[in-house]
């Protein structure tokens, strides 16, 4: 919800900023109060008594609230000042709120019949109809290339008699496989990535003994601030993660998806795997019903790629950190902190890795880690005791992660 909100209001405040209606300033400002009130440090991460949780639901759903009315508003008064006379169907604007061009896929929830997209310039762009995981509703899904930033670009969606989609797939897949022009992953039946290869270079990212998407529960009691502390000697003891399952679930002409499945002590994980057409980023869309206790979620990706450093995303910038425990130092750096990403890379090649809400990472000798979900007893027994979604990537690449604009 923090991030949400944060991307959010970004969004509310430069859609507001390029119409000529009044600017919402008190409201904007009235929700990033709430927004910031709630980062306290006792909030954020989730070291509070219980009923401090729900204050921070309703919190959130007020600024939720706020902030999608702020942006709406906005987007509203810019739709007004665009011309869709020559559209013939329904007009769709895909805004982007970046400030570079973007190539992205759009999603929208879209009744499921025979339809045409229509780009800007009159050509029929692929699309498809796909379940989205989380809320379980049917999306039209379609790329819009270079929509510049910020600005919008407006598609055309048109009813006919026969789809115009030709069936041929944008991404090769089996139940094991997924395969673009630019990446090629392959996991095995647990749905541990066993290969993912950046295809312009050939370059393998992912270590053929260790693998990647390996996940690890470990008993979490480091001492009496359970939800404040992580200790270093978490490792020390390991669960059994339970067996999976991998199967193919859709295929079309812009992405292909696998559903990896498992169930561990009391708790259920769903992760949709994905790769669009034109894609160089392979994402884990997840889906957990967490019910363990004192236990500590980390997944691991085990790479082949030799660096003494790590980078890592922080607020208004990125640091390097050491990639080894060489000193009592580096050895303290067992978890890090970092928001949208971390990379490691070689001069030649590099892998990212991607999240959505997540903020606990490691770097350790050509391994990448997200710590995923706790589950501490102090002070909070009923920490995180609930349904989660959460969305990571992985991005292999050529050369470091400023030539890869990761």
């Amino acid at each position: 919800l923090n991030r949400l909100c944060e991307n959010l209001y970004r969004d509310a405040e430069l859609v507001n900023s390029l119409h000529g209606s009044d600017y919402p300033a008190d409201k904007l400002n009235d929700g990033w109060r709430i927004v910031l009130t709630n980062q306290f440090h006792d909030s954020l991460p989730g070291s509070h008594i219980t009923p401090v949780y729900q204050d921070l639901l309703e919190a959130f759903d007020q600024a939720l609230e706020i902030g999608f009315s702020c942006r709406d508003a906005g987007l509203e008064n810019l739709l007004q000042t665009i011309d869709t006379s020559t559209c013939d169907g329904t007009p769709l604007a895909v805004f982007n709120t970046l400030g570079h061009a973007r190539s992205t896929l759009v999603q929208i929830e879209w009744p499921e019949e025979n339809i045409q997209v229509i780009a800007p310039d009159g050509a029929t762009v692929a699309h498809q109809f796909v379940d989205d995981l989380e809320s379980g509703g049917n999306l039209l899904t379609f790329r819009a290339d270079d929509v510049p930033g910020p600005g919008f670009k407006v598609f055309t969606i048109k009813e006919i008699a026969n789809s115009a989609n030709s069936g041929r797939n944008g991404v090769k897949s089996t139940d094991t496989t997924l395969e673009n022009e630019f990446i090629q992953a392959v996991f095995n039946d647990q749905g541990v990535l066993i290969s993912l290869v950046e295809k312009e270079t050939g370059r393998e990212a992912i270590d053929p003994e260790k693998h990647g998407n390996v996940m690890h529960l470990y008993e979490d009691v480091p001492g009496k601030y359970e939800a404040w502390d992580l200790a270093p000697s978490y490792t020390d003891v390991e669960f059994d993660i339970g067996q999976a399952s991998i199967r193919k679930v859709a295929d079309g002409a812009v992405q292909a998806e696998l559903d990896i499945t498992r169930e561990f002590g009391s708790s259920k994980m769903v992760q949709r795997v994905i790769l669009a057409a034109g894609s160089r980023r392979l994402d884990f869309n997840t889906w957990v019903d967490w019910k363990e206790q004192q236990k500590l979620l980390k997944v691991r990706f085990n790479t082949t790629i030799n660096s003494r450093v790590a980078t890592y995303d922080i607020p208004y910038a990125n640091i390097e950190r050491s990639a080894y425990r060489n000193n009592s130092f580096d050895e303290a750096k067992f978890e890090v902190a970092a928001h949208q990403w971390m990379d490691m890379s070689q001069p030649d090649f590099g892998l990212s890795v991607l999240n959505d809400c997540k903020y606990g990472c490691e770097a350790f000798d050509g391994m990448l880690c997200l710590s995923l979900l706790r589950g501490p007893l102090n002070p909070d027994p009923e920490s995180d005791q609930e349904e989660h979604h959460f969305t990571y990537s992985l991005m292999p690449h050529a050369g470091g992660w400023r030539e890869a604009r990761t």
